[in-house]
Formats: C-alpha cells, structure tokens, sequence
C-alpha cells in the first residue's frame, strides 16, 4: 500500500472523520470498521484519524484478497 501523506488524501466531506470507514470513539480514539463475511470487523484504536484509515485500507485488501469483499472503497487508493 503507497503511504499517503495528509495533504495528498482527499478528505471527504459527508462524515465526520473525513475518512471512508473510519469512527471516532468516546475516548477519543480512531478506529476503521467494514462490515463482511457476515460480521462487523475493526482494527486497532488509533490517536490519528489518518492511522485509522491505513489500517482500514488494509483490512479491506486482504478481505478482498481472500474473496470476502468485491467491491472496495479506499481512503488512499494506489
């Protein structure tokens, strides 16, 4: 996966986390979520937004590489 830099990624405006996939917790803390295979799947709590949705994007690449996702959004696709 290409490292994205903040000011490269296009941050999106209909949520408020500005990353696909990407919750903010009541502590404070980021977390990437995708739903497949039947179940909610979460990576790690993140401090930064920007981790949380790294580690999103490559939850849903090897879902995809496993056959459980088709269709894919990425925060920083390459």
């Amino acid at each position: 996966m290409a490292t994205a830099k903040k000011s490269k990624a296009k941050l999106r405006g209909d949520n408020s986390t500005g990353y696909h996939g990407v919750t903010k917790l009541a502590n404070g803390k980021f977390v990437g979520q995708s739903y497949f295979a039947g179940k909610t799947h979460r990576t790690s709590q993140y401090g930064k937004a920007i981790d949380a949705a790294k580690a999103f994007d490559e939850l849903v690449t090897q879902a995809q590489k496993d056959g459980l996702l088709k269709r894919v959004k990425f925060n920083f696709p390459s």
